[in-house]
């Protein structure tokens, strides 16, 4: 009994140690569990930090980077990005020139007289907007909207390679029509720097084998190159050609040539370097000298003493070539402010150089404004640049340069001189009366010595009283005075301030002629005279 109690226990204790042992190692294992997964999750988290810290890390990075703009290339070794634009006539011996093959073909002649100087695209235009060449010879503006429009209905493909309409420094119109047994080409160039249109250019042949080149010949000779002013010191004024260290593989291509003629401009910019404001400079003309390289000097020939000041800040001073090809131009006058009443029967000269002491200019052609006002100037090659002098009366009204030939029509405002008019009206009445008067007194005087040599007392008196009668100086300077006042006051209501000088100016010389011949000292002292001898006598 004993020994069974005994061996109970022993076995209890054996189950219970055995207990224990099993509950210290599922006790070791739920902590080497727990280790583990705390050391994932560090290792998770850590991991997660890590992300958060190079996200952080890449984000301030990507907001720290500073994107530079692409400088764009200095303006000698800009080329022109220039895009024509053909416009065919809907006719049925002109489908050839609506096929992408007639413009590639256009291109390539173009490309092989400028070579890098331009960067060009030729595209067609809508069929449906066919533009004709009275159209394209009226047309006064061009904008990109509008050669957007056109470009629209081009191919797909065409469409992919020309790039967005602002970027195109120039845009050339070139239209095609036909008729019976010929062809007819026009283009005309329209430059975004100036936003300015250039003259209309045309041409007809009869092959139509000869259409691509001739309307390739065209676009070349309706492009106006640019240039900008560099520095301008006393009589040194030179200008940078635009991609002028881009040579042309034709030397007759070159951009200018010495003799050429400029017509200069303003270009006025905000702080951002953007357009606000274009200003052309009237009157203005500017010839090449010399040309080195990319540089060239050119002589100023204007109506104004320095029309071109140096640089200033935020204002281009830009320069376009101009070659005159017309028979003539037409230059309408009339005063200023006051378009609808031209002048008409005006005297006008026109010489290819301003008279000098030495040099009184004979050769000069003298001309008048017809009923509408205009006077037709025609163009001369060997001496492009003239001056025009517009009279009213002997009054110098206007002088100015000009290129016949480049412009068909061009305006000039001349001050109004119609106060000036009325005064020297008064005044040649005056001048008149003067001369009446003066003649008169000199035949009463004369009558009167004779009478006197006679002893003919009672025609003495008689002619003295005559005299006595005649306008004397203060008479003639009251009507001088009025006359001034009067010209003066409507020359300032007018706020013209030449028609008030001249109106001094002729008031002056009246006054001065009229104190010169009627001096009252002079009819004083001939009474005396003639008191004397009659006292002598008697």
């Amino acid at each position: 009994m004993k020994r069974s109690i005994t061996e109970m226990k022993a076995r209890g204790l054996v189950v219970v140690c055995s207990g224990l042992m099993l509950a210290i190692s599922l006790f070791g294992n739920v902590q080497r569990v727990s280790a583990q997964d705390a050391d994932e999750s560090a290792k998770q988290q850590t991991d997660s930090s890590d992300n958060e810290e190079s996200t952080k890390a890449s984000e301030t990075s990507e907001q720290t980077t500073v994107v530079v703009p692409a400088q764009p290339a200095p303006w000698i070794l800009r080329p022109y990005r220039i895009r024509v634009i053909v416009s065919v006539g809907p006719h049925a011996n002109l489908r050839f020139a609506n096929q992408p093959m007639f413009t590639d073909r256009v291109e390539r002649l173009i490309s092989a007289e400028v070579h890098k100087m331009w960067e060009v695209d030729v595209i067609h235009a809508d069929e449906k907007t066919w533009i004709t060449e009275a159209q394209l010879e009226s047309l006064e503006e061009f904008t990109s909207e509008a050669s957007s429009s056109e470009a629209e209905a081009d191919e797909s493909s065409e469409a992919e390679k020309t790039p967005p309409t602002d970027e195109f420094d120039k845009t050339i119109l070139c239209t095609i029509s036909s008729s019976p047994g010929r062809y007819d080409v026009a283009t005309r160039e329209w430059d975004e720097n100036s936003q300015s249109l250039g003259s209309f250019h045309s041409a007809t042949i009869l092959d139509h084998r000869d259409l691509q080149a001739e309307a390739a010949r065209l676009i070349l000779e309706s492009f106006r190159p640019l240039a900008e002013l560099e520095t301008i010191e006393d009589e040194k004024i030179e200008f940078l050609i635009r991609a002028g260290e881009l040579f042309a593989r034709n030397p007759e291509m070159m951009q200018f040539q010495p003799g050429d003629y400029l017509v200069p401009y303003f270009r006025y910019l905000d702080r951002q370097r953007v357009v606000q404001r274009i200003q052309p400079i009237p009157w203005t003309y500017l010839k090449v000298e010399s040309i080195t390289r990319s540089r060239m000097q050119v002589s100023m020939t204007s109506a104004f003493r320095a029309p071109i000041a140096g640089s200033r800040r935020r204002v281009e001073v830009m320069a376009m070539r101009i070659r005159p090809h017309l028979p003539a131009t037409e230059v309408l006058i009339y005063p200023r402010g006051d378009r609808l009443n031209p002048l008409v029967g005006f005297r006008c000269e026109v010489m290819n150089r301003l008279p000098t002491e030495e040099d009184k200019v004979e050769d000069r052609l003298k001309l008048q404004t017809d009923r509408r006002g205009i006077v037709t100037i025609p163009a001369d090659h060997e001496n492009p640049v003239q001056f025009l002098f517009v009279y009213s009366g002997e009054a110098l009204l206007a002088r100015v340069p000009l290129i016949p030939g480049y412009e068909p029509f061009l305006e000039i405002e001349v001050p109004d001189d119609t106060h000036r008019l009325n005064v020297e009206g008064e005044v040649t009445l005056l001048q008149s009366e003067l001369i009446d008067v003066v003649a008169t007194r000199e035949v009463l005087m004369a009558r009167t010595r004779g009478a006197a040599k006679k002893k003919d007392w009672e025609n003495v008196s008689k002619f003295l009283v005559q005299l006595q009668e005649l306008p004397t100086l203060e008479n003639f300077r009251n009507r001088i005075e009025g006359l001034e006042v009067r010209g003066v006051y409507e020359a300032r209501a007018a706020h013209d301030r030449v028609a008030e000088s001249r109106v001094k100016r002729l008031c002056r010389g009246i006054r001065e002629s009229a104190e010169k011949h009627l001096d009252p000292f002079r009819i004083a002292e001939f009474r005396r005279q003639m008191d004397e001898e009659r006292r002598n006598s008697g």
